[in-house]
Order: C-alpha cells, then structure tokens, then sequence
C-alpha cells in the first residue's frame, strides 16, 4: 500500500520525446538565424557642408581632345571622400 515506483521503459518514451523536440527547435533557431540579414543605417544625406577643394595639380593636356573635370568632394553614406580631378575625352 502506498508509493508503487514507475517502471524505466515507462519513462524512456517521454525522454526520447522531450529530446526530440528540444533538437528540432534548436534546428529551428539556427535555422532562424540563418536567414536573418544585418542591416546598417547609412545617411542619404550629409549633416554637414563638404570640405574646401583640395589644390592639385593638373598634368599636362595628352595628345587626344579631352576635357578636365577638376575634383570634387562625394558624400559615400559615412564621410566625404576626394574625388581626384581628371582628364576625359571630350
């Protein structure tokens, strides 16, 4: 009378069911992750007014017709970088 103790092939099916789910969510997870995408915030437009033109020097005119386009500063989302002045065929 009183406690009567459960069986060990009672308890295995309820293990093996337990650990079957605890391995598909971790799947799942991973999975999960897998397929998420960092996305970084970039600026569309600068606080701040670009740095006075650099000085440079411009080489000598090649033997085709070309134009120069003097450099200029560009806005690449984090900062402004120099664009270095260049000849180009006209």
């Amino acid at each position: 009378m009183g406690f009567k103790p459960i069986k060990r092939s009672m308890q295995l099916p309820h293990f093996c069911e337990l650990t079957r789910s605890a391995t598909l969510g971790t799947v799942a997870m991973l999975a999960f992750n897998a397929c998420t995408e960092t996305v970084v915030y970039r600026s569309p437009r600068p606080y701040r007014p670009p740095p006075p033109p650099l000085t440079e020097y411009r080489p000598p005119y090649p033997a085709y017709p070309v134009v120069w386009v003097p450099g200029h500063w560009r806005w690449n989302g984090y900062r402004y970088i120099w664009v270095r002045g260049h000849y180009r065929p006209a």
